[in-house]
């Protein structure tokens, strides 16, 4: 999916730092492309805040400054939940974001156009300034090489598949399908770079 650049507004980002965590092993589903690798680290068995399943928006909601470019995006069933992660190459201080639950039909921003999403119930999640393309230079240089969409885990909760549903102008957006409704729970974590996304049925 190609982005587009541009600007928002200035912003304040809530954090919440990573707590202490111990190692355990990860779980990881490849295909025959290496970029397709699926994985979370560090797989922190502990939920990293309250499940809700109310709408959340980040303070300073769309952000401006810094985009935050993505690198990886994981998945990895817990205890009892689900664990995406979106990690970014550098600082995410002036990241913000929304979580919101969303119906079909999914559409791709900023086209309108229907996109498939395996699930019975949605979460979307909007990121800026985010983008997996750095159009700073001559060329557009693509940052994330990964797919556009994270299947899910034949172990998993309720996660059905993450798909990348837009990358326009510093807004980037995925959506989390789900087998049923589900509760979330959600983390920047600075020293990470990475936003956690968790789902719990």
């Amino acid at each position: 999916m190609a982005a587009c650049g541009g600007t928002a507004v200035e912003d304040t980002t809530t954090t919440v730092e990573p707590e202490e965590t111990t190692t355990s092993d990860m779980m990881t589903t490849t295909t025959d492309d290496p970029t397709t690798t699926s994985e979370v680290t560090p797989p922190d068995e502990t939920p990293v805040g309250e499940f809700t399943d109310e709408p959340f928006t980040s303070d300073g909601f769309p952000g401006s400054g810094t985009t935050a470019f993505l690198i990886h995006v994981g998945f990895t069933p817990q205890e009892g939940f689900d664990r995406v992660v979106f990690e970014f190459h550098d600082s995410v201080d002036e990241f913000t974001y929304e979580i919101n639950p969303v119906e079909a039909p999914i559409l791709e921003d900023p086209s309108g156009q229907e996109i498939d999403v395996e699930g019975d119930a949605f979460y979307e999640i909007t990121m800026t300034p985010a983008s997996t393309v750095d159009l700073s230079g001559d060329e557009p240089q693509e940052i994330y090489t990964g797919p556009d969409r994270v299947p899910s885990l034949d172990d998993a909760f309720v996660v059905t598949e993450i798909v990348l549903t837009g990358d326009f102008e510093n807004v980037m957006t995925w959506v989390v399908g789900l087998e049923s409704e589900a509760g979330y729970a959600h983390a920047l974590q600075m020293d990470e770079n990475q936003l956690v996304v968790e789902f719990q049925p």
